[in-house]
């Protein structure tokens, strides 16, 4: 009976001395994406920032909580007087992503440093394309509106340390997105958006 006893509050021991070791992190990134469904579009660049947040073990791992926002947008004019003119197509597209993320940096003490980044989630997304000179559609095939889908990223760092608990990073990207609109009526029909695609990081990371 004493040792059922001595096992748990021995577990709590160890959890209470590993979290001495633990820290908070927190981490700012921005840069260009090329999502499929955008590369014949004129404006084929897609731009990514997020804000993540969670515990730090040591400067080698860390995981938590990602909110990524994604946005593009198109617009072609026609000057029809001075100083006005008609909009003639306009084609947006934002994605709000939340996800989970883990990253590994095996050497953090280094100057200069390799880390690794993954992270999964929900992705919510919205297009619009508006266009002056379009057909009619049949509704299930316009594209506008509310789409959602899963999301994963995997990235290659280099981090640039610049303080005792704070680094400056920038490195390549692949994030696989493919989402589904939502209210489709038709059961034979899903409209559907790939935005998955390679891009670029960079951003500044630290720890306390």
């Amino acid at each position: 009976m004493k040792s059922c006893k001595v096992l748990p509050s021995a577990s709590l021991i160890l959890l209470l001395a590993g979290s001495v070791f633990a820290a908070q992190m927190v981490q700012l990134k921005i840069g260009p994406v090329w999502p499929k469904d955008l590369l014949s579009q004129p404006a084929s660049t897609a731009w990514d920032a997020s804000a993540a947040g969670g515990m730090s073990i040591d400067n080698k791992v860390a995981f938590g909580g990602v909110i990524d926002f994604l946005w593009n947008r198109h617009v072609s004019e026609r000057s029809i007087a001075t100083h006005a003119y008609e909009i003639q197509e306009d084609v947006k597209t934002f994605m709000f992503p939340l996800s989970g993320f883990v990253t590994i940096t095996p050497l953090p003490d280094l100057i200069i440093s390799p880390s690794i980044w993954g992270q999964v989630g929900l992705n919510t997304m919205y297009y619009s394309k508006k266009n002056t000179s379009a057909d009619t559609v049949v509704s299930w095939l316009d594209e506008d509106g509310w789409y959602m889908g899963f999301i994963w990223k995997i990235a290659a760092d280099a981090q640039f340390t610049i303080g005792e608990n704070s680094s400056l990073f920038a490195g390549i990207e692949y994030q696989g997105s493919k989402n589904n609109k939502l209210g489709v009526k038709s059961n034979d029909v899903v409209v559907r958006r790939d935005m998955s695609g390679v891009g670029l990081r960079m951003g500044l990371k630290a720890s306390y």
